[in-house]
């Protein structure tokens, strides 16, 4: 049976930030905050300079490939809900090339039931590429054709449509695949300078522990991050649901539901305190999923870190359900 490693060659920081890069982002910032406080009230001390210093390069890194990961995956949302779109209009493209082929070549016609042998089946059903394909396939097939020129300029367009909203989701997922591995190796490279931080502080304070331990965000290290957080709230009431650093990209969303009336909401806002309200209000109204970032609330991210759900006085008695990504 394999030993395990020994304890104090365990780095915890990593360990336990490998399913969340939340967490890991989380202790960084406490960590790049504290020891910058560090040289502020101890300017006269250069050993936590030098630590504060060849940390918050790592800390920059991992924060700014965060941030690119975050907003990658704000921009694959979109262009797959394009695509969407454009896939849920198809039958409206057909009957409108219909409208265009049918003038030339009845339904009835050996040409017709050549462009269309099997009718709305190829560009309706199967996979996204097999659609696609069945389309530049019939333009293909309309080209010596004059008399279906006003016909395949149409097909031309959707087309075109398609494949660049397809080749545009698949830009960015393979984008966010880099990005993904840039921010995975900025994790590990930040938590292994946290870890390598310790060693570098007990060496240097060894008769002063509390000062070593107060520039880690021990509570974070120690626990699981939660992301999904619920209360059923009643009339005019505050509640703080988290302490939490956002960053501008982080995504909230949120929903209230068994509301008296469809005026019925509930707001959210960051404050600088527990049960603070300091931010631009967010208004969740009744039985809608609201989606938003961070950045909404208007407020500076490193101070206002509580985030409060307050209730409109309307309503006798509402559920929040609130999940941060």
């Amino acid at each position: 049976m394999k030993k395990p490693i020994w304890s104090f060659l365990n780095n915890q920081f990593l360990n336990s930030t490998k399913k969340s890069y939340r967490k890991a982002l989380k202790l960084s910032i406490a960590h790049d905050k504290s020891l910058l406080q560090k040289t502020i009230d101890f300017p006269l001390e250069p050993k936590w300079g030098i630590v504060y210093v060849r940390y918050h390069v790592e800390h920059l890194a991992f924060y700014t490939a965060y941030s690119n990961w975050k907003a990658s995956g704000g921009s694959l949302t979109g262009d797959t809900q394009t695509l969407r779109e454009l896939l849920k209009s198809i039958p409206v493209m057909f009957d409108r090339w219909l409208s265009a082929v049918t003038p030339v070549y009845n339904r009835t016609s050996a040409k017709f039931k050549a462009l269309f042998p099997q009718g709305r089946t190829p560009f309706e059903h199967g996979k996204i590429d097999d659609k696609i394909t069945a389309i530049n396939t019939l333009s293909i097939a309309m080209e010596p054709d004059s008399a279906l020129a006003a016909a395949k300029l149409l097909v031309d367009e959707d087309y075109v449509a398609l494949d660049k909203a397809r080749g545009s989701q698949e830009g960015i997922k393979s984008s966010q695949k880099s990005l993904s591995e840039t921010l995975e190796a900025a994790r590990v490279s930040a938590m292994i300078m946290q870890y390598r931080d310790i060693g570098y502080l007990i060496d240097n304070f060894t008769n002063f522990p509390k000062s070593i331990e107060s520039v880690f965000d021990l509570q974070t290290l120690r626990s699981s991050i939660q992301s999904l957080f619920t209360k059923t709230m009643g009339t005019t009431e505050t509640y703080s649901l988290t302490k939490n650093t956002f960053i501008a990209t982080d995504e909230i969303r949120a929903k209230v539901s068994k509301v008296a009336t469809a005026t019925d909401s509930v707001t959210l806002y960051l404050g600088s305190t527990l049960g603070g309200i300091d931010s631009v209000g967010i208004k969740i109204l009744n039985n809608a999923e609201d989606k938003f970032t961070a950045a909404e609330f208007k407020v500076d991210l490193t101070i206002n870190t509580f985030l409060t759900a307050v209730t409109n006085g309307n309503i006798e008695s509402v559920k929040l359900a609130v999940e941060l990504y």
